[in-house]
């Protein structure tokens, strides 16, 4: 079905900037709650005795759970209030949008098919008009003239086409301006509108985007809108009144207590020269902002030796990823000479671990599109079984394959719309790769003695997930194919004609460097994998991602990670000579260790000595 898109033209753009933000999220300790409720019971229960439903801002957070709590799935905070978007336009987070102003209507009209928005497969975040003047959901004040566009093209390509030649993405505020669209539309076409909305927010309102979905989720059966995690730490959408176990969060406020030796003549017993002593430590506490970057250097005129240990803190409190600094580079080339330049003048093509990198990007770099560091390499699943981080893999053991074994249809794997992640086996005894919401009977298995292998067919149509659910409750998982043999045994349990899920499934995407980093910021469409050969990642020029065919050419960005070096200034008062090579070394390793012991196992100390002033 073609799609066309609509733009129109204002008498005074509207100005949008992105301004560059830095966040520091609160710490969180985690509870585990064994009672089976439903979504908002859980919700109410964790803020009546914690803060909230539990909310992760990075892997950090998730891998502070404890590991050896059993359970099928667990409800955390994140939701998708359909009262938001789903019966009226909403103001909330997960509202309606309109492209041209980045927030919710202000007028709130809306002109919505019978059954829409229904945000089907958990993809139709856009928004669709047809001849009839309603509106449909679909995959990707001033005087108004609504023009006409017949050029085929995704939500993202049509808003940066008409933001570049005119204002943006049809705005369509009452019925006046809906009746005008509509004279434009050609029977039986459908036409991109500028209404879009951005789906999940957190129950404590965190702000944070991080999202860590299981590689068949979310997949929106029509009622689900609250998600819940599995012992993976990998997350589904499911029914809100459906009952489980879950997680609360407590918000930590964080208090120190430092010991401190100082030499002093005044006496400190003495309240006023106490209460002068903790304003000049407040005074060096504020030194140093949330960040943990010095802006300006501070001394105590106590002579004391809390000047490591305070320093010492301070880094414990800020451990954090490597930090990057990035580099627009003004060639056309394609990803893989990208890739190699970038690795040969800096690290490595450009990595994202969360928004706070996307807002370190320059706002004022003009382009299309830019290669970044993340790409699903065919070479790991479309010719071979692979042993990649994106290569086909079992749902029994969470690895790739040991026998390598593999029976695929013609034309197969070939990650259709850039959604097809999970494996059936057709009726001929081959596999193909489907999205996994689909809905397939299934195959699940047990282990005897001896390690043998006992199938069974179930004839019940369930989405990927949901199969593999069922399986694990009911026997030992999926079904796991090592040879000819097993495959010929499973397809002898097929009725004709029936396709059924295996446990075979990949995860694609990873980034250059080998991260694990799972954040994405795909546009609202993306990614596609439009043609076959899309396999290597680029932003647009507002920092949203698309898959691209990696052969083709762009400017790029690389990353440069950033070694700090901080300079302390301590004054020791001791018996020992400190020109001793031996107990200078040793002091060095004391402030070593005490590093490594709050998480620095990779910073290097070493003394620098500077002359003393006369007098001193």
């Amino acid at each position: 079905m073609l799609v066309y898109m609509l733009h129109y033209a204002a008498v005074t753009p509207p100005q949008q900037s992105l301004p560059l933000i830095r966040r520091q999220f609160p710490l969180r300790r985690y509870y585990y709650v064994d009672q089976l409720v439903t979504w908002p019971k859980a919700q109410q229960y964790c803020r009546e005795r914690y803060t909230d439903l539990a909310t992760f801002e990075s892997l950090d957070d998730l891998n502070r759970l404890k590991p050896d709590i059993s359970y099928t799935w667990a409800w955390i905070g994140l939701w998708d209030d359909p009262k938001a978007w789903k019966s009226e336009m909403g103001n909330k987070s997960n509202s309606w949008r309109w492209s041209a102003t980045g927030e919710t209507s202000k007028t709130g009209y809306q002109s919505w098919a019978t059954g829409d928005p229904k945000f089907r497969y958990s993809a139709e975040k856009c928004a669709l008009m047809a001849k009839a003047g309603y509106w449909y959901s679909g995959t990707e004040l001033n005087v108004k003239r609504h023009v006409f566009i017949s050029t085929s093209e995704t939500w993202s390509s049509a808003q940066r086409y008409c933001r570049k030649l005119h204002t943006d993405l049809a705005m369509i505020e009452n019925e006046a301006e809906n009746s005008e669209v509509k004279q434009l539309i050609p029977a039986g076409a459908n036409v991109w509108i500028g209404l879009y909305r951005e789906p999940w927010i957190w129950s404590d309102k965190s702000p944070s985007r991080f999202q860590i979905w299981a590689a068949h989720e979310p997949n929106f059966n029509g009622d689900q809108h609250c998600v819940c995690k599995n012992t993976a730490h990998q997350w589904g959408d499911e029914k809100c009144d459906s009952v489980k176990v879950f997680i609360c969060e407590q918000v930590v406020k964080t208090s120190n207590t430092v010991k401190m030796m100082m030499t002093s003549i005044k006496d400190l017993t003495d309240p006023a020269v106490n209460a002068q002593v903790l304003q000049q430590n407040r005074d060096l506490r504020s030194t140093t902002p949330s960040s943990c970057t010095p802006t300006k250097k501070s001394t105590m005129s106590q002579q004391t030796t809390a000047a490591l240990l305070l320093f010492g803190l301070c880094l414990g409190y800020c451990s954090q990823d490597p930090p990057r600094r990035y580099f627009y580079v003004n060639q056309s080339l394609t990803w893989t000479k990208a890739q190699q330049y970038c690795r040969e003048h800096h690290t490595d093509l450009a990595r994202f671990e969360n928004m706070d990198d996307i807002n370190m990007l320059e706002t004022d770099i003009s382009y299309s599109l830019a290669w970044i560091g993340l790409w699903d390499d065919p070479e790991n699943w479309k010719t071979k079984m692979g042993n990649g981080p994106n290569s086909w893999k079992w749902s029994a053991t969470g690895e790739t394959s040991k026998t390598g074994y593999q029976t695929w249809s013609p034309n197969n794997p070939d990650f259709s719309s850039g959604k097809e992640t999970c494996v059936i086996l057709f009726d001929n005894r081959k596999w193909g790769d489907v999205q996994c919401s689909d809905s397939q009977s299934f195959i699940c298995y047990n282990v005897k003695e001896q390690n043998v292998k006992q199938f069974f067919y179930i004839s019940t149509k369930k989405s990927w997930s949901s199969a593999q659910t069922y399986c694990r409750e009911n026997y030992f998982d999926l079904a796991m194919i090592e040879n000819q043999k097993e495959n010929d045994e499973v397809a002898g349990l097929m009725p004709s004609g029936v396709y059924s899920w295996i446990g075979l499934y990949r995860e694609p995407w990873f980034w250059s460097d080998g991260s694990r980093s799972l954040f994405r910021h795909w546009t609202s469409s993306g990614p596609t994998n439009s043609g076959g050969s899309r396999h290597c990642g680029a932003e647009n020029d507002l920092h949203e991602w698309e898959d691209e065919d990696c052969t083709t050419s762009h400017v790029f960005i690389c990353y440069q990670e950033v070694t700090k070096a901080h300079l302390v200034k301590m004054r020791v008062v001791t018996g020992a000579d400190l020109t001793d090579p031996d107990i200078s070394a040793r002091l060095l390793q004391q402030l070593g260790a005490k590093l490594a012991s709050q998480g620095w196992t990779d910073a290097k100390v070493r003394w620098q000595n500077t002359p003393q002033k006369e007098g001193q």
